[in-house]
């Protein structure tokens, strides 16, 4: 299905542009979200809609959320270890697993997966924006796993230089890096897996660039 065959549902009688209109589209968008896995979607919707303007903030899910409920924010894409609150309706978009990031050359990097029980004792590069933090932590926790964290930053691309110079590991979600050599193996034993939705706040109607979004976005196909 096309971009422009998502929003024939919307009965639009006039133009799309002229649908669309010209107010910004403010869309939220979780930090640790992976631009690779978003931006081809976001440069497609630009190619199918170009009338349409978009605004991205970038967040965690309690600052978006947040925004989301106060109305500075239309839409917002990101995902939370438990269940969304019941004020906001979502609709998933896709699924994906947290991997441990390595070094060149580190031990781990000889196994085709890592055991969460594997890194007891390493030196741990952490995420400070991570959403999952704490819901690692606390499997940790359960399993007697230590770290030894020597380096924490809200800036992927800081801790991710970090790995990359032998500081340490991370766990990360799969989609998330971007630095030439970083090693990545799937986290197992247990897996952990996070989903990625678009939420909305339940009752309130989308404004149209916000429902053009919407259509679009859950229209496109997320296993390419």
């Amino acid at each position: 299905m096309s971009l422009r065959d998502a929003v024939h549902e919307l009965e639009v009688t006039k133009s799309v542009e002229d649908y669309i209109g010209t107010a910004p589209l403010r869309v939220g968008i979780m930090c640790t979200i992976g631009p690779l896995r978003l931006m081809p979607f976001l440069a497609k919707l630009r190619l199918e809609f170009p009338g349409l303007k978009l605004s991205a903030v970038e967040g965690t899910p309690a600052r978006l959320g947040a925004l989301l409920d106060a109305g500075a924010l239309d839409l917002a894409v990101l995902a939370e270890p438990g269940l969304l609150p019941r004020r906001w309706q979502s609709a998933a978009l896709y699924r994906e697993r947290f991997v441990v990031a390595l070094p060149p050359g580190h031990r781990l990097a000889a196994r085709t997966a890592v055991r969460l029980a594997d890194m007891h004792g390493q030196d741990y590069v952490a995420r400070a924006s991570c959403e999952y933090a704490p819901h690692i932590d606390a499997l940790m926790a359960e399993r007697g796993v230590a770290l030894n964290v020597v380096f924490e930053s809200e800036r992927e691309e800081w801790v991710q230089t970090m790995i990359v110079s032998g500081a340490g590991i991370a766990c990360m979600p799969e989609h998330s890096p971007l630095l030439p050599g970083l090693v990545i193996r799937p986290l197992i034993e247990p897996e952990v897996v996070r989903e990625i939705a678009l939420v909305a706040p339940a009752g309130r109607a989308l404004p149209p660039a916000a429902a053009t979004f919407a259509g679009a976005i859950k229209a496109h196909d997320w296993t390419l």
